[in-house]
């Protein structure tokens, strides 16, 4: 355990990067200014490429990194302490989101008027031609305008857009706190977890899974990032949580979880880049999805589970070679702010 932040996992930067990779999202937007107007934003193409092959394992990572936040966590402490410590920091991104804006102090309404207005603006603005000013808008976000449509579907307002995983990680953290709770954690040290780690099951049981969800809900049930109906998310997702805390939520390794993603890497990379890079184009290439047979429809979203779970893998297994007990002053203040209980 390091005594200058918290315990090195993958290198205490491994909790801190699928952060950066979502905010870095969020915060771009993918647009920049047009120069031929000077205001105006536009989408950036090569950019948008580059976030593109993040896509599909960028928020799989994010869970299970938060999974192993939220064991390293059970291990120092009661569910009860852990719940609060975690409520306490995501919560506070939710506050960010309530329409309860009367009850907020002035740094929160400032916190709202960055954080999230400003995409649904861009949104309304490129998809419905809106014209009128930053500033009115705000009017009517706050305000919970629900007129911005086209057709059936509508955008609603207030909205947490990219920060629907907030509400998500602190559900899953509470579930998790609350079961450790009522039967306790030694399900968590169980030593069947390590048949995960053996061989090159890392490799191909998180892409199973993964295709497995695909498969049965991903069509029924596609992603809509409402806590309460989102079972597609909920079964890539949950699973990923509780992967993260029981096989790398310990600094010790006992599951040998660590060690396989480190002895795996390579693999997993070498599967991962064909299938990210390939991706863009070859469904182009078979004439769309409407154009692919029932059982080339089944294949894509297997190959799918596959880009879902070789790119954590990787991420993992590289993040144990490179980062380990590697610090920087901002994840130094960034793991304190995360791990202070």
């Amino acid at each position: 355990m390091s005594a200058r932040g918290p315990p090195q996992l993958g290198g205490g930067w491994s909790p801190n990067a699928p952060y950066s990779i979502r905010c870095g999202q969020a915060g771009a937007l993918y647009r920049t200014l047009n120069p031929a107007d000077g205001h105006r934003p536009h989408p950036v193409p090569a950019l948008d490429s580059v976030m593109q092959l993040s896509s599909p394992w960028r928020m799989a990572l994010l869970f299970v990194v938060s999974g192993a936040a939220s064991g390293l966590m059970l291990g120092r402490g009661s569910a009860a302490g852990g719940a609060k410590a975690r409520s306490a920091r995501l919560l506070l991104l939710l506050l960010l989101l309530l329409p309860l804006l009367l009850l907020l102090p002035l740094p929160l309404l400032l916190g709202i008027a960055v954080i999230v207005p400003p995409q649904p603006y861009l949104e309304v603005e490129e998809k419905l031609g809106y014209s009128r000013s930053y500033l009115d808008f705000l009017g009517r976000y706050f305000a919970a305008d629900q007129s911005f449509c086209r057709g059936q579907d509508c955008l609603v307002l207030p909205t947490w857009n990219h920060l629907w995983f907030v509400v998500y990680l602190w559900g899953y953290t509470m579930l998790l706190l609350g079961v450790c709770r009522l039967w306790g954690t030694r399900w968590v040290g169980s030593p069947r977890w390590q048949a995960l780690t053996r061989g090159a099951r890392l490799l191909w049981l998180p892409a199973l899974l993964f295709a497995v969800v695909r498969l049965r809900l991903l069509l029924p049930f596609p992603s809509t990032h409402n806590l309460v109906w989102d079972w597609f998310n909920h079964g890539l997702f949950v699973p990923m949580f509780v992967l993260g805390a029981a096989l790398f939520g310990d600094a010790s390794d006992r599951h040998g979880a660590w060690a396989a993603a480190l002895r795996l890497r390579w693999w997993a990379l070498g599967g991962a880049v064909p299938l990210l890079v390939g991706k863009p184009w070859a469904l182009d290439a078979l004439g769309g999805w409407d154009a692919l047979p029932r059982s080339g429809q089944q294949a894509w979203l297997v190959l799918g589970g596959a880009r879902h779970g070789l790119p954590v893998v990787a991420a993992l297994g590289f993040a144990r070679r490179h980062l380990r007990g590697r610090d920087g002053p901002w994840r130094v203040w960034a793991g304190r702010k995360g791990w202070k209980r």
